[in-house]
């Protein structure tokens, strides 16, 4: 009697139990209960696969796992970028691709030390020139690197257009133009315009010469009465 009283508990407890299953995928999460299925769907990638295992993007900055030399990093995904902690070139890996940036220039303006301001998925390097901000926003695709302008009153004594110069090292790989881009490997420099707080907007040519790109932002443009602070000149890696 003893062994059939274990098997009927046995048997009770597997009809209990729900059946429950679950799927994830770049933008989606499904989990099913007894034939009812609940599905949330991201505007945005939220999961990548590693080792054929679905993980969850983390977007944040932190300590641990960057490169020698790096003080902050996102050190999974699908690319890693490291920053340090006084304002220098960044470095962006992505496969085999490694790129590194250097703001040479920014016209006639004098850069000054400066240290990072980490908050979450963003670092912020304050007045590297007096009255600029840098900022890194770390996404699930791409890096955007903002130059904040935050008083346009600094274009005042500009005459002609504004030449900003940065310098690549690819590490190895090749550098050159492909249309409106810069390809750097398998990495590509995008998306370069400026605009002001209330959304007037321009595009902003560029040309590349060896691992030297150049950008120009217009003088009419930075002439304009009518752009609010602040002014951000935004490039897109």
């Amino acid at each position: 009697m003893k062994r059939k009283f274990h098997a009927s508990l046995l048997f009770i407890a597997l009809l209990l139990l729900p059946f429950v299953s679950a799927q994830i995928g770049p933008n989606f999460e499904q989990s099913c209960s007894n034939g009812v299925c609940t599905t949330n769907i991201y505007s945005y990638q939220k999961y990548y696969q590693e080792s054929n295992q679905w993980q969850q993007i983390n977007e944040n900055f932190g300590t641990q796992n960057c490169e020698q030399g790096y003080n902050y990093c996102v050190d999974n995904n699908l690319y890693q970028f490291h920053i340090k902690n006084a304002f220098s070139e960044p470095l962006v890996v992505y496969g085999n691709t490694r790129l590194s940036f250097n703001l040479g220039s920014f016209g006639s303006l004098t850069q000054i030390p400066s240290l990072a301001q980490v908050e979450r998925n963003t670092v912020i390097y304050p007045n590297i020139i007096p009255g600029i901000d840098v900022k890194y926003t770390y996404l699930p695709h791409k890096v955007k690197e903002e130059l904040i302008v935050k008083d346009k009153t600094l274009f005042a004594a500009l005459t002609a257009n504004l030449s900003l110069e940065f310098t690549l090292n690819a590490h190895g790989k090749t550098i050159n133009t492909l249309g409106k881009t810069i390809k750097a490997g398998d990495l590509h420099i995008a998306d370069l315009v400026a605009y002001d707080s209330a959304g007037h907007l321009t595009t902003i040519p560029f040309y590349l010469r060896g691992n030297t790109y150049t950008m120009i932002v217009p003088l009419d443009w930075q002439k304009n009465e009518t752009n609010i602070n602040p002014i951000t000149i935004d490039t897109t890696i």
